[in-house]
């Protein structure tokens, strides 16, 4: 097919000066820069091999339109058998073959591989369709059952795999313009549901429910200790279920007070410290007594616990009220309505607060801040489940 280009002699003799340059492509990498003083640059633009390669051809109108067509086809030649060779990172140009070129490029945890897997398996019918021929309409039609289901976020969570194995591609020169990354825009857009949660004013309902709840089920009092275990040691800590179940034993820091959560185990990738509380501290001797292995929350075979927290407080008719990442919520709710420090109240929830270069130059973690927040936010949490669970 051939190549159609955007300017015409009309366009290229009518293109005004600005307050600063600015740039008009031709298509094709050819491209005409126009400067605050009315001069006219023709430019090229090229991918290869996974770099950016940019070259002037000449002014215009020295040399015209055409000629500078002519010129960076000539030019680009060498761009585009290098584009061609099978020296990329990857020779096996399918889509499946691209995902495993571009996932070990990725800097992410284990457990985001594991769901980028996932999303990228909604296109199991395209693993070995060749990048270059996937459309728009193709990626739609593998999704269809999530769309036709309504599930927005599996098919949102899905393109956006979908759309950085594109633009990946186009890195790498198979691909000259991005187009599946737009696929997202066509979808319906459902209400945003947040999480469940409630104020902390409704602490001490809730835990009058659980005791209830204890008292009518005489299987272990109606409650896994490890899980009542585990909703403690989330609302003292305030750390996420998935960091909460990977805490061990070897991360206290008995000399200043503290859980040194490694950077590998928290979602932003930065070492947390969580101040100890006399609760917090109550609660881990309580379960240093039943210690088996390096979980705090101990296990049968040391392995994190994987339990969900969210999926218990369903099973026992408290989901309505709470769930695992509600804790956390209404925790910050509460430390704006005492008036804490803004900035501390988001570092007590391991919240990136700065830009990258604020936080080059403060490298303060508020601790001993936090620590007179989370002492209060404990004492509160103690004094809410205390007259219900006097030996929990």
């Amino acid at each position: 097919m051939a190549k159609t280009h955007k300017l015409t002699d009309v366009n290229v003799r009518s293109l005004k000066p600005k307050g600063k340059h600015y740039t008009v492509s031709d298509g094709g990498g050819l491209s005409l820069r126009i400067f605050p003083n009315g001069r006219k640059l023709w430019l090229v633009r090229k991918m290869s091999h996974g770099e950016s390669i940019s070259f002037t051809l000449g002014e215009y109108p020295t040399l015209t339109l055409a000629n500078a067509r002519e010129k960076a086809a000539a030019q680009c030649e060498h761009i585009q058998d290098g584009r061609s060779c099978v020296d990329i990172p990857t020779a096996d140009t399918t889509l499946l073959g691209i995902f495993r070129a571009w996932l070990p490029t990725k800097k992410i945890r284990d457990s985001t591989a594991v769901r980028y897997q996932q999303y990228f398996n909604n296109f199991r019918s395209l693993h070995q369709t060749q990048i270059t021929a996937i459309t728009p309409l193709m990626a739609r039609a593998a999704l269809a059952k999530h769309i036709v289901a309504g599930e927005m976020a599996a098919t949102h969570n899905a393109l956006m795999v979908l759309s950085q194995l594109e633009r990946y591609a186009c890195g790498l020169g198979l691909i000259e313009a991005p187009k599946l990354q737009y696929v997202s825009a066509t979808l319906a857009t459902k209400p945003t549901e947040h999480l469940k949660s409630s104020p902390a004013e409704m602490l001490p309902e809730i835990f009058q429910q659980l005791g209830d709840y204890c008292k009518s089920d005489t299987r272990k009092n109606g409650i896994g200790l490890k899980t009542f275990a585990r909703l403690k040691l989330s609302l003292f800590t305030l750390l996420r279920p998935n960091e909460v179940a990977n805490l061990q034993w070897s991360f206290i820091d008995h000399e200043h007070q503290c859980i040194c959560v490694p950077a590998e185990i928290m979602k932003k990738n930065r070492e947390h410290r969580v101040p100890i509380t006399p609760q917090l501290q109550q609660l881990l001797d309580e379960l240093k007594q039943d210690a088996s292995g390096v979980y705090i929350i101990n296990t049968r075979g040391n392995t994190p616990y994987r339990g969900s927290l969210s999926h218990w407080l369903k099973q026992i008719g408290l989901g309505k009220y709470l769930c695992a990442h509600g804790v956390r919520s209404m925790a910050r709710t509460y430390f704006a309505e005492q008036g804490f420090d803004f900035i501390a109240s988001e570092y007590c929830l391991a919240h990136r607060v700065e830009n990258v270069t604020q936080y080059t130059y403060q490298r303060s973690d508020y601790l001993e801040q936090r620590r007179e927040i989370m002492g209060k936010w404990c004492a509160y949490v103690e004094s809410c489940y205390l007259p219900y669970f006097h030996q929990a």
